[in-house]
Order: structure tokens, then C-alpha cells, then sequence
């Protein structure tokens, strides 16, 4: 099934990239070549941040997959304020945060991740955290990787990503506690009201991320559930 949240994949593509394509594969290179170019540009203007915030989250997005989609740097409240998006089949169906509880979410992982003992103790959970925001329709994988990095170096540690194996097991365990946490805090909205649609890229670690996490690598974390 097409991942068509604005309804228009016919006529302008997959999500509306600029280029107008429909194939995947061309959208993936598109999004490599994005990612490569601005993540220097990324890494940089967020060490230059003193204390990241929800709207750092939004540009480091802009930065890295402008070239390949118009509205970069805008999350899923802003142009799918009425999606909610989930992964996984109807046994193992786990939901991303409703799009008017997204920034919460975040401003809590960061919240968690700019505490130095917590981050360096529990770097998963603020990985989970991120994960469960999902603040927009494409490329937060390689976003909040990013964004994790400055965090884990800002904590005195590198992770190295490289040798570093996130199971689907483990990583459905880290969205269930985010998922547990928020569930009776954030706002009940019926899902009547919402459409509704199934995320279906896997995670994925861009090489290029890789590489730059690794180069300042001095210590490998286990990544905690």
C-alpha cells in the first residue's frame, strides 16, 4: 500500500518530492544525496546551539531533505494535522504520537537527553523517545540520529553506530515504554477523527551518519530498553 497521506501521489508523487517520481528507488537516492550534502551543515548548527529545542529538531529536518521535499522542516501537524501513523500489522501495530502531541513528546526526550546522567545511563529510552514523536512524514530516522549524536557527545560519549545492533525486537520495546509513558498523559482523541495510515519504510542508518559518529567515537554504549 502507497504511503499517500496528502492524497495527491498520481499527480505529484511520493510525497510530493520534487522531482514528481513515484519510484521509490529514485526517491532514496534523492534523499541519500540530500542527507550527504547537509549533514555537515546539520551537525554544525546544532553544536552551535547551546540548548536544543523542538524548532532545532524542525530546521535540522529542512537542512537535511530540502532538496528532495517542499515542505522540509514542517511536521505532521502542520501539513497532516489529521493523520495518525502507525507501523507493523494489526498484532504488533504501534503508534507514533498523535500530530498535536508531537512536539511534547520531543521536548520531553530532550528534556531527558540534555540531563548528562540520564543520557549516558539510558541513551535507548531517549532514542525511544524521538522515535515515538515521529514528527514528520519522512526522513526522521536519519533525523534524530542525528540530533541523538550531538546529545551523546554533548554527554561525554559517542556512539558507534557501526557496531551497534538494533533488533526489530529491541526497538519495539523502546516505542512501547515511550508509548507507555504518554498514553495516559497526552490528550484523547478519538480516532474517528483522525485519518489513519501505516508507515511502511524500515529503519534505516545512513552510512554517512555512520561514518561521522564514528569518527569521534570513544565509547560504545550498550543501547539500553
Amino acid at each position: 500500500m502507497t504511503f499517500d497521506p496528502f492524497g495527491d501521489f498520481d499527480r505529484r508523487g511520493y510525497l510530493r518530492n520534487v522531482a514528481r517520481t513515484k519510484d521509490r528507488k529514485i526517491v532514496r537516492q534523492m534523499e541519500h544525496s540530500s542527507f550527504t550534502t547537509g549533514l555537515d551543515e546539520a551537525f554544525a548548527k546544532l553544536a552551535a546551539r547551546k540548548r536544543l529545542s523542538y524548532d532545532d529538531i524542525l530546521a535540522t529536518h529542512k537542512i537535511l531533505f530540502e532538496a528532495v521535499y517542499p515542505w522540509a522542516g514542517e511536521d505532521r501537524l502542520t501539513n497532516a494535522p489529521r493523520l495518525v501513523v502507525s507501523k507493523g500489522n494489526d498484532k504488533k501495530k504501534l503508534w507514533f504520537a498523535y500530530p498535536q502531541d508531537i512536539r511534547r513528546v520531543i521536548d520531553y526526550a530532550l528534556h531527558l537527553g540534555q540531563e548528562k546522567a540520564f543520557m549516558t545511563a539510558k541513551p535507548g529510552e531517549v532514542m525511544g523517545q524521538l522515535a515515538y514523536g515521529h514528527p514528520f512524514l519522512d526522513g526522521n530516522g536519519c533525523t534524530i540520529m542525528v540530533v541523538h549524536c550531538i546529545l551523546a557527545q554533548r554527554a561525554g560519549f559517542s556512539i558507534d553506530w557501526a557496531s551497534t545492533i538494533i533488533s526489530p525486537r529491541s526497538a519495539e520495546r523502546l516505542n512501547r515504554r515511550a508509548m507507555g509513558i504518554w498514553t495516559p498523559i497526552l490528550s484523547r482523541s478519538s480516532k474517528a477523527e483522525f485519518q489513519t495510515a501505516v508507515w511502511p519504510p524500515t529503519f534505516r542508518l545512513h552510512p554517512a551518519l555512520t561514518a561521522k559518529a564514528k569518527m569521534s567515537c570513544s565509547v560504545t554504549p550498550k543501547i539500553q530498553s
